[in-house]
Formats: structure tokens, C-alpha cells, sequence
């Protein structure tokens, strides 16, 4: 709440409206053209954090599968602190981007990471 009237403030726009349920609350806000500008600001500022986000855990993940090839998902799940959708979907990447291979089965197989060509 303290950041919308922070922004309300900062772009002279009028503050929403609050409603309120038994269980809910509503913020209610005038179709504006500075509402839309300031949501473009942020989005803008935003990127370079969620770019920084995700490479980070990709980075981790290559490195401990570099450190141990025959590492399991639960061991990347525990080490990283991600989500098993977090790690699957980080692997996916690795994969699609060919920096990873995985050599034989899911049970007994290895990974493998991708060697760059020059």
C-alpha cells in the first residue's frame, strides 16, 4: 500500500480506491494514462533483475553437474534451493541450449556438459 501512494505521489495520479470483503481487499484503480506510463517504468526496470535471476541458477546448476556428473535432480533440488519444476526447467534450458547432455537412462545414466566448438 505504501508503494502505491508512493507512486500515486510521485506521478501525480490519483490514489486508488480500496474496497473491502469479509476475506478480501480490492484496489481499484481510474483508467489513467500516468498509471500506464508508470507501469511501463517499472517493467523497464525490472528486466535486468529478472534476467540476473534466472541466469543464476542455470550457472549453479552447470557448475554442480560439472563438480559431479552423476548428480540427481533431489541433490540439484537441495543444493540450488530451487523448486523440482525450477530444476527441471533450468535443465530443459541447459539442454535446449546444447551446454548439456545426459548420457544413458534417467536411473544410472550421467550428464554431461557440452563442450563449446571454436
Amino acid at each position: 500500500m505504501e508503494r502505491i501512494k508512493k507512486y500515486c505521489k510521485e506521478g501525480m495520479t490519483p490514489y486508488p480506491m480500496i474496497n473491502f470483503t469479509e476475506t478480501h481487499f480490492y484496489v481499484v484503480f481510474k483508467q489513467s494514462r500516468e498509471y500506464l506510463k508508470l507501469s511501463k517504468k517499472e517493467r523497464e526496470d525490472n528486466k535486468g533483475i529478472t534476467q540476473k535471476t534466472v541466469e543464476k541458477p542455470v550457472e549453479k546448476i552447470l557448475s554442480l553437474i560439472i563438480k559431479n556428473q552423476q548428480i540427481t535432480q533431489k541433490e540439484l533440488i537441495t543444493k540450488t534451493g530451487l523448486s523440482r519444476c525450477g530444476v527441471e526447467w533450468n535443465l530443459k534450458k541447459l539442454k535446449d541450449e546444447n551446454k548439456l547432455k545426459r548420457i544413458g537412462p534417467d536411473k544410472g545414466g550421467y550428464w554431461k556438459g557440452v563442450e563449446k566448438r571454436k
